[in-house]
C-alpha cells in the first residue's frame, strides 16, 4: 500500500472510445468506451487501488464516469459528478473526423494546432471559457478537501486546464499538460 500523502490530487484522463481511436472529435458528445477503454479502466483502477483517496470527482460523460466508478468500486466512496469538468465544447467539430475538419475548417484547425489559446471552435467554446469554468469550481473543491487526497477524472483538455490551474502555469502550456487517454498523474496541491 502506498502511503497517504496529504494534499495530493490524482488527475485521470478518460478512457478510449472508438471515436477517439479513429480521430473523430467527441467534445461533449457522450460516446461509450471501447474494449481498449475498458482495459484501461481495469488497469487504472488496479494501479490506483494502492493510493488512499478521500473523494473522487468526475465529468458527467460516461468515458470519464466509467473510470471514476471503477476507481471507487472497492472504496467506501461515491463519485461526485462535477458538470464543469465536462469535456471542451468543440461545437460543430463534434462528430467530425480530423481529416474532415482539416479540409472544412483549415484556418481554425491550424490555429488550434499552432496557437490553441487563440482558437475558438465554431459554435463551441474557447480555452479561456473552459478554463474559466474549471477555475470557478476547482478552488471550492480544493478548499473542502484541505490536506486530503482527491481524484479527478475528466478529459485530456480539461485535465490539462486543471493542471494549469493547480501549478499556476500559463494557458499556452496546454498541449504540454495533456495526458494520454486512460492515464493519470499525481500532483501536490496547495490550499493557500
Amino acid at each position: 500500500m502506498i502511503q497517504n500523502n496529504a494534499g495530493q490530487i490524482i488527475l485521470v484522463s478518460s478512457a478510449s472510445t472508438d471515436w477517439a481511436d479513429s480521430k473523430r472529435v467527441q467534445g461533449q458528445l457522450d460516446i461509450p468506451l471501447n474494449n481498449k477503454g475498458k482495459e484501461q479502466i481495469a488497469k487504472i483502477a488496479q494501479v490506483l487501488s494502492g493510493i488512499a483517496m478521500d473523494a473522487v470527482f468526475s465529468s458527467p460523460l460516461q468515458r470519464a464516469l466509467s473510470v471514476a466508478s471503477a476507481i471507487v468500486e472497492k472504496r467506501n466512496l461515491k463519485v461526485k459528478i462535477i458538470k464543469e469538468f465536462i469535456d471542451l465544447d468543440q461545437g460543430i467539430w463534434q462528430g467530425l473526423l480530423l481529416s474532415e475538419i482539416k479540409k472544412r475548417y483549415e484556418k481554425q484547425y491550424v490555429t488550434w494546432q499552432e496557437n490553441p489559446v487563440n482558437a475558438v471552435f465554431p459554435k463551441g467554446e474557447s480555452l479561456f471559457e473552459a478554463h474559466k469554468r474549471v477555475s470557478f469550481v476547482l478552488p471550492k473543491i480544493l478548499a473542502k478537501a484541505r490536506n486530503k487526497n482527491i481524484c479527478i477524472v475528466s478529459h485530456r483538455t480539461i485535465v490539462a486546464l486543471i493542471k494549469i490551474h493547480i501549478l499556476k502555469l500559463e494557458l499556452n502550456s496546454i498541449k504540454e499538460c495533456m495526458l494520454q487517454s486512460g492515464s493519470y498523474e499525481i500532483l501536490k496541491y496547495n490550499n493557500g
